[in-house]
């Protein structure tokens, strides 16, 4: 089943696209995403136990998301998709902006949505169906989103 990805921004950054993937750029971006990671570093000194679960959990959800692109199956990333950002969130790397988006998106019917980028930054993405794909581009844009990005996913 061929997919769709939405990306979002909620910054009014400027967007590359870079082999199929949706990459947001600019100072505001870079600035909290360097913030977000030296502020994970310190709770990591902090707390090594607890953030090398959260680490370990993050890389099997990449090992199984990768296993499903490759398999085709991407329709079943959405939930590792929920799962990441759950983890991203207890790493305080998200941000309430983004965390609305992502909830306006699972809310208008996406397989699953979850930030994306260093951190505290602009950017989230969504996995949907191409019969959900404009309702929930317009979930995303009543909840803040200053600009979105449509990519198909194909097998």
């Amino acid at each position: 089943m061929a997919g769709r990805c939405l990306s979002v921004d909620h910054h009014a950054d400027v967007y590359t696209r870079n082999q199929g993937s949706c990459m947001a750029t600019g100072e505001a971006a870079g600035v909290a995403a360097a913030i977000a990671v030296g502020d994970v570093r310190q709770a990591w000194l902090s707390d090594k136990a607890s953030l090398e679960s959260i680490f370990d959990e993050i890389g099997h959800i990449a090992r199984q998301a990768r296993q499903l692109i490759e398999s085709g199956q991407t329709a079943l990333l959405g939930p590792l998709l929920d799962r990441d950002h759950a983890f991203l969130r207890q790493l305080a790397v998200s941000s309430p902006e983004l965390d609305r988006l992502v909830e306006a998106a699972l809310e208008a019917g996406a397989l699953g949505a979850k930030m994306s980028g260093g951190g505290r930054g602009g950017n989230m993405i969504a996995l949907v169906t191409p019969q959900d794909a404009d309702a929930v581009r317009e979930a995303l844009q009543e909840a803040g989103a200053v600009q979105t990005i449509q990519t198909k996913i194909s097998q």
